[in-house]
């Protein structure tokens, strides 16, 4: 009998909380999040960014048949110019989407915009696949679970919400910035799971701040590979979760509104949901 409460009140948490559209997720060789979901009928290998303020990043020609499966036209007025951490200016060309199926669920105003590789890579060559950002997900909850490799779209929080770490995020230009701290200096993070490690730039960071070697987020590296720091991610509660960023210089004459992006590394094995109408993270380990 006890069993059986327990396997209801299991489901009860989750069908009262989410829809019944479940993506798998699986992972490219650097670990970085990837779905495959049906558009027009087709099937494509989307990687999923929340450091991409855009709804989907497609292939040109992906792009102009889903324009013409739409009756729209890129038109020439729709490019948008996009600058990246390195400093790249990138125009590309825009389409905006009032209402489009994907997989068994509709996205309402959202933008896809011309793939065009950019952004900072270390060690290896910058990713080629299409691109699902976080433009998608306006105004949605979503539960990322990087433990059982699904999303949920859910229209409320679950029940036991409460055994979650809660964090308030912000919408930005960059995206979804969250708080971090690095000896007491408060640092700003956008959530990004594109990002196979959490960075950050060393212009940001407190002097005389202690430094790790590279070996201490990857055996496989050498020490003087690159420079790590730690920074704790405090949330509503003041409880405390750390983790590790790679300090990276930023080019001259670079400016950015945050101090380094929060990554794959910090993300992986956790349950997230993005409460996006309530500027609210959570995360379950």
């Amino acid at each position: 009998m006890k069993r059986i409460f327990t396997v209801l009140l299991f489901f009860m948490i989750f069908s009262a909380c989410s829809r019944a559209e479940d993506w798998d997720i699986k992972y490219d060789e650097r670990g970085i999040p990837l779905v495959e979901v049906v558009l027009l009928n087709d099937k494509h290998t989307l990687m999923l960014d929340t450091g991409s303020s855009n709804g989907m990043h497609l292939h040109r020609d992906k792009l102009e048949r889903l324009a013409r499966s739409l009756n729209q036209k890129i038109e020439p007025s729709q490019v948008q110019r996009l600058v990246d951490i390195n400093g790249n200016e990138r125009q590309v060309s825009t389409l905006l989407i009032n209402k489009l199926e994907v997989s068994n669920v509709y996205f309402n105003n959202f933008d896809v915009i011309e793939l065009k590789p950019w952004g900072l890579t270390i060690g290896s060559e910058q990713p080629t696949s299409e691109v699902m950002g976080l433009g998608m997900f306006d105004n949605q909850r979503i539960m990322v679970d990087f433990k059982m490799n699904k999303i949920q779209f859910i229209n409320s929080l679950p029940i036991n919400i409460q055994n979650w770490s809660p964090y308030l995020i912000q919408k930005t230009d960059s995206g979804l910035a969250i708080r971090t701290y690095v000896d007491n200096k408060t640092l700003h993070f956008i959530i990004d799971t594109a990002a196979s490690h959490s960075i950050t730039f060393n212009h940001r960071l407190p002097h005389n701040i202690k430094r790790f070697g590279c070996d201490i987020i990857s055996p496989k590296s050498l020490s003087l590979d690159c420079s790590v720091i730690e920074f704790d991610l405090k949330n509503k509660h003041s409880q405390v979760d750390k983790g590790f960023a790679i300090a990276v210089d930023l080019p001259k004459g670079n400016s950015t509104d945050f101090d380094g992006l929060l990554g794959m590394s910090f993300m992986k094995g956790k349950k997230i949901i993005f409460d996006l109408p309530n500027n609210h993270l959570y995360i379950k380990k």
